[in-house]
């Protein structure tokens, strides 16, 4: 691989992490703890993550558990999951919350579907960002004499062929994604 490229393939690595990490808020039909671990809650006079503030976990396939660390939290975070429009039931039984999802409806489905192809071509644009970073640093490479024009050419080469396999990365995960909304 050339030393250009290899150089910059972490920021492409980067973007897929972050895709994945970003697709993990999109809920399925089963429930993940991902759903809730980000959403901030106020506590202790500042905004703080829920997973920073209680255990959160999954016993059966459409119920989390939120249990919070400090009692005296649980009827702020509760406020707070209230608030956050997810679209669950939220049952307190005083040591617990208890978040139960409905079953995903067609319309829902495609409401998710769309926001599952924003989130895709975001990854893509990053993608072709960083493509177009490590290719602009190629043509200064050559401009300043560091490569010849084939090694430039070759490098673009190498560089569109390795775009192409995270863009497929890109779709893969997208197609695991949506195959996972349309699970009954």
């Amino acid at each position: 691989m050339h030393a250009l490229i290899s150089k910059q393939q972490e920021d492409l690595e980067h973007a897929i992490e972050y895709l994945q990490q970003d697709l993990q808020t999109i809920r399925g039909n089963r429930a993940h703890p991902s759903l809730v671990e980000g959403i901030k809650v106020l506590a202790y006079g500042s905004e703080m993550r829920l997973q920073e503030l209680a255990s959160v976990s999954v016993p059966e396939p459409r119920t989390i558990q939120v249990q919070p660390w400090d009692k005296g939290l649980l009827k702020d975070i509760e406020r707070t999951l209230n608030q956050a429009d997810l679209n669950v039931g939220i049952k307190n039984d005083g040591q617990l919350l208890h978040l139960t999802l409905p079953s995903l409806t067609q319309e829902t489905r495609m409401n998710l579907l769309k926001v599952l192809g924003q989130k895709l071509e975001q990854g893509r644009v990053q993608v072709r960002q960083v493509r177009e970073r490590i290719k602009e640093s190629i043509q200064r490479a050559e401009k300043a004499k560091e490569i010849t024009e084939d090694d430039r050419f070759d490098a673009i080469k190498e560089l569109d062929e390795l775009t192409r396999q995270y863009l497929g990365k890109i779709e893969d995960i997208g197609n695991r994604k949506e195959k996972e909304i349309n699970t009954i």
